[in-house]
């Protein structure tokens, strides 16, 4: 079984070798775009290639725990050499692909997927590795399949940072993708919902003097595309310490989100809101083991849904 995997794995590496060869790779998005923005529009680019015309947003994904649709669509601050592991559970059989895009900062990105024993739990640094990207840039990408339902780590690492940036840290995206199957929704709605969340984002910055940014711990972005009239829901354990708030944008075919939050994280206040479509209406929730968890249902219509976590800069 191992030499099997092994096999497989140096037919995907090749595979996404010409993957990478068959797309003119830019160099920088716009130098005042949010460097959300600059990851996202990374991705995008990323995916726009023959070999992936086949390739949809993943529509069977649940994190090992708690289950949700919006986990094909991650995104996290990270310093140089750092790595963060994300670990949605997989089915059998399915080619699946990840592809990753860095901000203007990030200059080589490596996504590794693990192996966690053929198991649904989080996998970890000590777990096999079964592929991993090859790109020397911030547009890395990687296929892969597994013989049984089981969690797969997806490991992000920011191996190198632009010196001329003067900072050692960058925003880093990335999606899972599955072939022939999949949402039938174009990831260009994945810009759109992205340009909603910066406007947002813009808004609460406005309200709070000191400033306000996507949150440092965790992944501050996750998304996906969530059907009309469903739920999905995360949890995250953050700094107590902090002031959180929850902010969500889509593309354009949901007009009505309804968010539960509970912990330390809040809703906007008036002022920290726009008149962006999609409404979002705020409840509390039940206390969990997480200091903070959102469950977001969508009352409109199926649609790609992002949302972040924003920390609110205080003064020193």
């Amino acid at each position: 079984m191992q030499a099997v995997q092994r096999r497989k794995t140096r037919c995907f590496i090749a595979a996404l070798t010409l993957l990478s060869a068959a797309i003119a790779l830019p160099q920088s998005a716009q130098a005042d775009d949010h460097p959300l923005i600059q990851a996202i529009d990374r991705v995008f680019q990323r995916s726009q290639t023959d070999e992936l015309k086949e390739y949809g947003l993943d529509n069977s994904t649940q994190a090992t725990t708690p289950v949700g649709y919006n986990h094909s669509i991650k995104g996290c601050w990270m310093k140089k050499g750092e790595a963060k592991i994300n670990t949605p559970t997989l089915e059998p059989g399915v080619e699946y692909a990840v592809i990753g895009g860095g901000d203007n900062t990030a200059k080589k990105i490596k996504i590794s997927i693990l192996n966690p024993g053929g198991q649904i739990r989080m996998a970890n640094d000590t777990d096999p590795v079964l592929t991993e990207s090859t790109e020397d840039n911030n547009m890395p990408g990687v296929v892969f399949k597994l013989n049984k339902k089981q969690g797969a780590g997806i490991r992000i690492t920011l191996e190198d940072v632009d010196e001329n940036a003067g900072q050692t840290s960058a925003y880093v995206a990335f999606v899972l993708l599955r072939k022939d199957a999949g949402w039938d929704v174009p990831l260009e709605n994945m810009k759109t919902a992205a340009t909603k969340l910066q406007k947002r984002l813009d808004k609460v910055r406005e309200a709070n003097p000191n400033g306000a940014d996507l949150s440092y711990a965790w992944f501050s972005i996750h998304g996906g595309v969530i059907p009309k009239g469903s739920s999905s829901q995360n949890g995250h354990n953050l700094n107590t310490s902090t002031e959180y708030l929850m902010i969500a944008s889509s593309d354009d075919n949901t007009d009505a989100l309804e968010m539960t939050l509970n912990g330390i994280v809040r809703e906007p206040k008036d002022e920290e809101k726009t008149n962006n479509d999609p409404k979002v209406t705020y409840k509390r929730g039940p206390k969990t083991q997480f200091s903070a968890q959102h469950t977001v249902k969508n009352n409109g219509e199926t649609a790609l849904v992002l949302v972040a976590i924003v920390q609110i800069i205080k003064a020193n």
